[in-house]
C-alpha cells in the first residue's frame, strides 16, 4: 500500500504464452492465500487452465505455488504439478495429521482432485521441505470440471476432513437439455490431527445433490 491508495502487481504468469501452442496464453482461473511455507507471510497459490482442444500432449500445465515476502514480492514460484488435464481450482486446509503447515488441493477440468501433504520445515534448518503427493481422487465422469474445491470439517470432532467440490459437466453438442447436469462431490478424508477409529489415509465418498442426502462410500 502507498500513500493514498493500493498499487496492483500483476503475476508473472499473467499472459503467459502456453509452450506448446504460443497463439494461446495461459488461463488463471483460481487462486488461494496460505502461509505454505511458515515464514509468516501468505503465499499466493494459483490454477491454470486451457481448454481440453487447445492443449498439446507433451505440454502440460503447471499448478503453481508463489512464495511471497512481506513486501508482496515474489521471490520463488514453485510447480506443485504439471497437470495434463487442465487445472481449475486450487485450495489449502489441515487434511493430514503428520502436518503442520497447510496441506494443498489441486482440482482438473477432468474430474480429478490431486492431494498434496506439506513437509512443513526442517527444526534445524529452517528450511522448507516442500510437498509431497499423497492421493489423486477422481469423481468418475472426465466430462466434468471441478470449478471450485473446499477443505472443510464434516463432524464435531474434526476428524474426518471434507474435500467439497462443485461440478459443472459438459453439454453434450446438439442437445437441448444437458444429460449431464453434474452432481457436487465430497471426499471424505481421516485427517486433522484424529484418529477416526479406520486406517491412516483410509477415505470416504458422498455423491449428489447437496439436498439430497444420498450416499455413497468407499
Amino acid at each position: 500500500e502507498e500513500e493514498g491508495g493500493y498499487v496492483p502487481k500483476a503475476l508473472p504468469s499473467t499472459g503467459e504464452p502456453y509452450h506448446g501452442n504460443t497463439e494461446y496464453s495461459l488461463q488463471s482461473t483460481n487462486y488461494a492465500f496460505a502461509d505454505i511455507n511458515g515464514d509468516g507471510v501468505q503465499d499466493l497459490l494459483e490454477a491454470t487452465f486451457l481448454y481440453h482442444d487447445q492443449l498439446v500432449e507433451g505440454y502440460p500445465l503447471p499448478q503453481r505455488i508463489h512464495f511471497m515476502n512481506e513486501n508482496a514480492e515474489i521471490t520463488e514460484s514453485l510447480v506443485a504439478m504439471e497437470d495434463k488435464q487442465a487445472g481449475r481450482s486450487v485450495t489449502t486446509g489441515q487434511l493430514y495429521s503428520d502436518s503442520r503447515l497447510p496441506d494443498v488441493v489441486f482440482a482438473s477440468a477432468r474430474g480429478e482432485v490431486d492431494v498434496f501433504a506439506n513437509l512443513g520445515v526442517n527444526d534445524e534448518t529452517g528450511l522448507f521441505l516442500g510437498l509431497e503427493k499423497r492421493r489423486t481422487l477422481s469423481i468418475g465422469n472426465e466430462g466434468c470440471q471441478i470449478r471450485d474445491v473446499l477443505v472443510v470439517p464434516m463432524d464435531e470432532a474434526s476428524c474426518w476432513m471434507g474435500i467439497v467440490c462443485a461440478v459443472a459437466c459438459e453439454q453434450p453438442r446438439g442437445e437441448k437439455e444437458p444429460e449431464l447436469l453434474g452432481k457436487n462431490h465430497i471426499f471424505y478424508l481421516e485427517g486433522g490431527g484424529k484418529e477416526c477409529n479406520a486406517n491412516v489415509g483410509d477415505t470416504r465418498e458422498w455423491n449428489g445433490a447437496l439436498a439430497s442426502g444420498t450416499e455413497h462410500w468407499r
